[in-house]
C-alpha cells in the first residue's frame, strides 16, 4: 500500500479471519508496513518511536462462522494475546462478525 494512505493516521486497525491461519500470519507484515510507512511520512519520528506512539488494535473477523457454518477456528483469542497483547506489539483486540442477520 502507498506511503500517503497512512499519511496522518493515529492509529492501525488490522483485521484477519480467524478462519484462516495465512491472514493471522500476515499481522506481522502489515503492522511493520505500516509502521515503516508512518515513520517515512513523519521524518522527525524513527520507526521506534512510531511503534511506541501508533496504538495497533487487532481484530478477529468471522467469529460466527468458527460455530456455525462449518469452517473451523484456526487462531485461538488466547494464542493473539499471548502473541500480541501481553508482548506490547499491539494495544488491543477485539473479535467480531461482520454478518447481518
Amino acid at each position: 500500500m502507498s506511503n500517503t494512505f497512512y499519511r496522518g493516521a493515529d492509529c492501525c486497525v488490522i483485521v484477519f479471519d480467524l478462519t484462516d491461519r495465512e491472514s493471522y500470519e500476515g499481522i506481522d507484515v502489515w503492522r511493520n508496513n505500516f509502521l515503516e510507512s508512518a515513520s517515512a511520512n513523519n521524518r522527525s519520528m524513527s520507526q521506534e518511536d512510531s511503534e511506541n506512539l501508533t496504538p495497533i488494535i487487532l481484530v478477529g473477523n468471522k467469529s460466527d462462522l468458527s460455530d456455525n457454518y462449518g469452517r473451523s477456528r484456526q487462531v485461538e483469542h488466547r494464542q493473539v494475546v499471548a502473541d500480541w497483547i501481553e508482548s506490547g506489539e499491539a494495544l488491543e483486540y477485539i473479535e467480531t462478525s461482520a454478518v447481518s442477520y
